[in-house]
């Protein structure tokens, strides 16, 4: 922050303007600690809504089921409120230092996007705990892998519960900076195609191709949140199918006399990511296109908003959701119940996790982006073939 301060001052000056600026950027800085401890607050098994959910698993599937439902939506509420009071406050800012003769609106769009910028300016940092947790989850695979003693096996446990959370706090990141540059990525939307029409387009809420466009962008991150668990659970199926045939035809696999065949495994995996994730990138693609050549640039400006509203809410609900549920498993495992009833439970809130916590919630960060970019890069081809009158 004082390099920054030091590079605002010299190249701006400092009057209000720059300092406003400034100040925008320190709001961003401000906003990573602040979602790393709500996603804590939600992940991590030291505190109650993890505890909650491995309670919950005394009382069978639906229980645990639920509960982790119930404190993955609930987590929304405190992140979207430290996302809303960083775009106020940055916004308000930047617009009332603007100079004499300059657009606020302009000023605080600006400020707005400084906020993600130094948002994404820890990146760095966010890298790095992120990959903290991969490898904690690969250091305990070791350990049960090569039969070393229960003791070592309780200290990756703990190592690997903190990594759940680091993993859930990058996505956290992600998906607040995702917003915020959707923001700034709207208005650049708007400002390319009032340039390639020649005209000031209406954006109100009574232009009925803005509603229908608001819809549709709500609806898309629930649409493609279901074709990728949906791609997760198919290739699953084969997965479980290939491993149970090789056992089948090979006793030796369970026994340990005989080695599987991995790469059979591999190859089914890595065929089924190519194969599921298509269908997901179409639809991203497809829908701001289609909708622009109907209805035109309106519709797409509503297809945006509604994506961002609807999208990052539901990431960050997914990421919670899953972090939780393999942290109930894992204090479950660490208050030493391992192989109880309670155990079983917990491990398959784990297995409904993993395709909300990294393959849906992660993805919805990039479809947010994409959406916008196709926007802008094919903005000129949407020309309204049905155009709805406003009221």
């Amino acid at each position: 922050m004082a390099i920054n301060y030091a590079i605002t001052s010299a190249f701006l000056g400092d009057s209000g303007a720059p300092m406003a600026l400034f100040a925008s950027t320190v709001i961003g800085v401000v906003l990573v600690p602040v979602i790393q401890r709500i996603t804590d607050g939600y992940t991590s098994y030291r505190y109650g809504a993890v505890r909650e959910i491995a309670e919950s698993a005394k009382w069978g599937y639906a229980s645990l089921t639920l509960m982790g439902i119930i404190k993955g939506m609930r987590s929304t509420g405190p992140f979207m409120v430290a996302l809303i009071v960083a775009i106020v406050v940055s916004f308000a800012v930047s617009a009332a230092a603007a100079p004499d003769g300059e657009s606020a609106l302009l000023y605080g769009i600006f400020g707005t996007s400084l906020t993600a910028m130094s948002m994404l300016s820890l990146a760095g940092i966010v890298l790095s705990i992120d990959a903290f947790g991969p490898i904690a989850d690969n250091a305990g695979g070791i350990v049960e892998m090569t039969g070393m003693s229960e003791d070592r096996r309780k200290v990756t446990d703990k190592i690997d519960a903190v990594g759940n959370t680091t993993k859930a706090v990058t996505k956290g990141f992600a998906i607040a900076s995702a917003g915020l540059a959707a923001l700034a990525m709207i208005q650049a939307f708007q400002f390319e195609a009032s340039e390639v029409f020649h005209t000031a387009l209406n954006y109100t809420l009574t232009n009925p191709s803005v509603i229908i466009g608001l819809l549709v962008g709500g609806l898309l991150p629930f649409l493609i949140t279901g074709q990728l668990i949906s791609g997760v659970s198919r290739a699953a199926f084969r997965m479980v199918d290939e491993v149970r045939a090789q056992f089948k035809a090979d006793a030796g696999i369970l026994a340990g006399t005989s080695r599987p065949n991995y790469a059979r495994c591999v190859d089914i995996a890595t065929v089924a990511s190519l194969r599921e994730l298509w269908k997901t990138a179409v639809i991203a693609i497809a829908a701001p296109i289609a909708l622009g050549i109907l209805l035109g640039p309106t519709a797409v400006a509503g297809l945006l908003m509604g994506s961002v509203v609807t999208g990052i809410v539901l990431a960050y609900h997914l990421a919670n959701t899953g972090g939780a549920w393999d942290n109930a498993k894992k204090l479950v495992e660490m208050e030493g119940q391992k192989g109880s009833e309670e155990h079983k439970v917990a491990i398959v809130g784990d297995v409904i996790g993993d395709p909300y916590k990294d393959t849906a919630g992660p993805a919805l960060n990039t479809v947010i982006k994409l959406l916008n970019t196709i926007a802008i890069v094919f903005v000129s081809t949407f020309v309204a073939v049905v155009p709805l009158p406003a009221i």
